[in-house]
C-alpha cells in the first residue's frame, strides 16, 4: 500500500524553502497563518509562522515577498503566493465575501489567461523563420 507523495505548492513567503500549503490556526480568537513543510524524523509537523491571517499594519507585504532581493525573486512564484494568502485570508479572516473573492480571483486568472495568449503569439512569432 503506496502512499502519495506530497508535491510542494510553492516556495515559502518566509524561509524560502518549498512548502505544502498555508493553515491557519486560530488562537484567543485571532487566526494565524503558517506555511506546512511536512514532518521532521519523528513525524513531527514542521511550520513557519507567517503572521496573522488579517496581517499587520506595518509589514503586511512580508507575507507575500519575505525578506528577498526583488531583483532576484520569480514573479510568477511571488503571484502564486499573494493569491494563496488571499483565499486563506478571505476563509480565515473574513476580509470579504466568499463570491465577491472568488469573482475578483476569476477576473485576474483570465487577465493573466490573456498574458500567457500573448506571449505564446510572440513565441509563436519567433519560431517562424
Amino acid at each position: 500500500m503506496g502512499g502519495r507523495r506530497k508535491v510542494p505548492v510553492g516556495k515559502c513567503p518566509r524561509c524560502g524553502a518549498p512548502h505544502y500549503g498555508i493553515t491557519a490556526k486560530e488562537v484567543q480568537g485571532r487566526t494565524y497563518l503558517y506555511a506546512y513543510h511536512g514532518t521532521d524524523g519523528r513525524g513531527k509537523p514542521i511550520y513557519c509562522y507567517l503572521g496573522p491571517a488579517d496581517g499587520y499594519v506595518a509589514a503586511e507585504s512580508l507575507h507575500v515577498l519575505g525578506l528577498t532581493n526583488l531583483e532576484s525573486a520569480d514573479p510568477l512564484e511571488i503571484a502564486f503566493a499573494a493569491a494563496s494568502n488571499y483565499v486563506v485570508r478571505v476563509k480565515h479572516a473574513k476580509l470579504e465575501e466568499p463570491a465577491e473573492a472568488a469573482r475578483r480571483l476569476r477576473r485576474l486568472a483570465e487577465d493573466i489567461l490573456k498574458l500567457a495568449e500573448d506571449l505564446e503569439r510572440l513565441a509563436a512569432a519567433y519560431s517562424k523563420p
